[in-house]
Parts: structure tokens; sequence; C-alpha cells
């Protein structure tokens, strides 16, 4: 793992939170947080001069926040899933759009695939095993629950 593009996804995902959910996060230096919350993950893939996936699993809890906070929802209005997972797959995207330009050359062209949202348990595990190594990991702390995205590039 490239600690470059460790640094870079890290400060990529707290920026992009902070921007467009008003949600501040923090480094977790490899702590692992334990969220007592359902977790829910998302990914997206990309191509353009590279190859690549970008996975981000986090506590039901925080997906909310990010939903009330990007929607505007008032805390006590019911939130849908489709609400929810809306929001989720927009700050993936928004993340992902934002660390290709910092790890490629800022001119390269991508196009990025829709996300696609996982809250089963055993299937998030899967498909994050089935990725093969990260290039990057980034642990973040949202408000005492867990948030790990971890960077995926396909050799050329």
């Amino acid at each position: 793992m490239s600690k470059e593009f460790e640094a870079i996804l890290s400060d990529v995902a707290m920026n992009t939170l902070e921007q467009l959910a008003f949600i501040f996060a923090a480094s977790a230096d490899d702590e692992e947080l334990i969220s007592e919350a359902p977790c829910i993950a998302a990914k997206v893939a990309f191509e353009g001069p590279f190859k690549g996936r970008l996975f981000m699993k986090t506590s039901s809890r925080v997906v909310d926040e990010i939903t009330v906070n990007m929607l505007g929802i008032d805390e006590d209005e019911k939130v849908s899933s489709d609400q929810r997972f809306d929001a989720f797959r927009e700050t993936i995207n928004v993340i992902c759009g934002n660390i290709l330009p910092e790890i490629a050359d800022k001119k390269a062209v991508f196009n990025i695939d829709a996300p696609e949202v996982f809250t089963e348990s055993g299937d998030i595990e899967t498909t994050l095993k089935d990725q093969g190594a990260p290039a990057a990991v980034a642990k973040l702390d949202i408000d005492d629950e867990a948030c790990d995205l971890y960077l995926f590039m396909d050799e050329p």
C-alpha cells in the first residue's frame, strides 16, 4: 500500500464529507472502531488512465447523518431507504471524483460507474474480499463510528 495514496484518500474523504454533508471526520490511525449499528457499504468502479474501485463501509447511523445533512431534512423526519441509499451513493461518487485527479494527472479523464450499495454483512465482507489487495486504506472516525475507505487499483 502506498502511504501517499493513503494520505490522499484520507484527506480527500474528510474534506468531501465536511463540504458535502457537513460531517467532521478524523483519522482513526488504524484503530478498530466498533460500531453497534449495522454496517452499510458502497462500491464504485472507475476507468481511465487506470482502472479500479473505491469501497466505503460505515454504520447506518453515519449514513443517516449524511442523508439528513445533505438533504436538509429535519432530524425528526422519517428518512426513506431510497433517500439513504441515494445520499450514500452520491457521497462515494463525489469522494471518488475528488480522489482521481489527486492520484492521476489533473487533466486525466475517468468514467465513473453508478455506485452499488450493500446492506447485508455477508455481502459486504465477500465483496470487499473479492477486490484483492487495496492500494490504499483510510480509516476515519465519525462521532466514534468507523468509516473505512478502500481504494483498489488494477495493474495496467
